[in-house]
C-alpha cells in the first residue's frame, strides 16, 4: 500500500498533464512560522475552553469536541475554507393526464404507467 501511495505521489498529475505532481506541490508549500504555531495553539486552547471541559464525557464525545475545536481554529486562521457551488435540484416527475412520465413503479422504471 505504501509503495502504491509513494508511486502515485511521484507520478500523478491531478491538476493537468503538465501540472505538478503531489510531491512537487508538497515541496513548494510554505512552512509555518513559530509565531503562527504559537497563535494556533493558543486559539485551540481558547476554543476548547469555549466548548467547555465537561466531566463524564465518553471518549467518543471528548474526541468529537476536540475535532470541533480544531475545526473552528482552522476556520478562524483561514486554513480551512469553504467554497459554495450550485447543486442542481432533481427533475421532478411530470404528470401527463392520468400518466406519470418517468415514475418508478415497484422498483421498475415505467415510461408511462396508467394510474387508477
Amino acid at each position: 500500500m505504501a509503495a502504491a501511495q509513494s508511486e502515485a505521489n511521484a507520478l500523478a498529475r491531478p491538476q493537468s498533464e503538465t501540472g505538478p505532481t503531489p510531491n512537487e506541490l508538497w515541496q513548494t508549500r510554505r512552512s509555518i512560522t513559530p509565531e503562527e504555531r504559537r497563535l494556533f495553539q493558543e486559539t485551540v486552547i481558547r476554543n476548547r475552553e469555549e466548548l467547555g471541559e465537561k466531566e463524564d464525557l465518553s471518549r467518543t464525545e471528548e474526541r468529537r469536541m476536540q475535532r470541533e475545536a480544531i475545526r473552528r481554529v482552522f476556520e478562524e486562521h483561514d486554513i480551512l475554507l469553504y467554497s459554495r457551488r450550485r447543486i442542481p435540484l432533481p427533475i421532478p416527475e411530470q404528470k401527463n393526464g392520468n400518466h406519470y412520465v418517468g415514475a418508478t413503479l415497484f422498483g421498475f422504471h415505467a415510461r408511462s404507467s396508467k394510474v387508477s
